[in-house]
């Protein structure tokens, strides 16, 4: 019975790994976010990349993606190498508490969203503190309602589509040039790739800037998140830690690991450690 079961597990290991199709294409947005509605002249900027094969994409931080892209992985083995041939060890130096990064706009979490279009899923994942969270549901449909009006994004011409999703109206910006039924965050399901968005409040915005074509065939549309050692929730626990953080992450981060010393890093500020709470959270769901 062992020996059928091991044999079942490998078998579905190896579907797995067939399944994750190679990324076809980067592309990179500049995020807005009107997060603090009592602060919205000091909005939630971010850089964001989209991987996209046919099937799957995975919208998540330049920083996470920099840290775990094939290219990234192959940097730091070839580091590890030679750092242990010339006989330094390991380059890796562990100092001090955890380190907790925030921009003047307030605490910044890595998300990570995924479709799966084969499988109908959109799977959210988020280090909020800490720890890591996530939740799986089935791919939501927006009613897009075309325009005629074109405009030129990055030498691709763009036709506008409008549609709801979440308690918002966005506009989106797409191309037929590029086939991919996916774009930036959770929109997604129009005849081409998503090259600009923003919603009809002007609260949330993504307008892309650079798209690669990739060359390397390990880049994989993979998920980034060891979900091992995430906590399931459901959507609406999520969102509540998340608003929770974003409003006092002090009392999140205590919960989480009690008295530990916690360093603050501000790329915005270098010389800044304070933790700026938000007066007035405006979630990008609004339902």
């Amino acid at each position: 019975m062992k020996k059928y079961f091991l044999a079942f597990l490998i078998v579905s290991q190896c579907l797995e790994l067939k399944a994750q199709e190679q990324t076809v294409l980067n592309i990179v947005y500049d995020f807005s976010y009107k997060r603090d509605l009592a602060d919205t002249a000091n909005p939630y900027k971010a850089e964001m990349v989209l991987s996209t094969g046919t099937l799957s994409s995975r919208y998540t931080t330049r920083d996470l993606f920099n840290r775990n892209s094939a290219a990234a992985i192959k940097k730091n083995k070839q580091q590890e190498e030679k750092a242990n041939a010339s006989g330094g060890g390991s380059t890796a130096v562990a100092v001090g508490g955890p380190m907790l990064l925030v921009s003047n706009a307030g605490t910044l979490i890595n998300e990570e969203i995924f479709i799966n279009k084969s499988k109908s899923t959109l799977q959210t994942a988020g280090r909020i503190g800490f720890k890591n969270y996530h939740f799986i549901v089935s791919l939501p449909g927006i009613n897009w309602k075309l325009s005629n009006e074109t405009k030129v994004i990055l030498g691709y011409n763009c036709q506008k589509a409008t549609g709801d999703f979440g308690g918002r109206t966005f506009d989106a910006w797409f191309t037929a040039d590029l086939p991919y039924a996916f774009g930036p965050w959770k929109l997604n399901g129009l005849p081409g790739l998503i090259l600009a968005a923003n919603d009809t409040k002007n609260e949330l915005s993504f307008v892309a800037r650079e798209i690669t074509k990739n060359e390397d065939p390990e880049e994989l549309v993979t998920s980034y998140m060891n979900l091992g050692r995430s906590v399931e929730v459901k959507p609406k626990e999520y969102y509540k830690i998340t608003r929770s953080f974003a409003s006092d992450p002090a009392a999140i981060i205590e919960a989480q690991i009690p008295g530990a010393p916690v360093s603050i890093r501000n790329p915005d500020s270098p010389g800044n450690t304070t933790i700026k709470k938000i007066a007035k959270y405006n979630p990008m769901e609004i339902k």
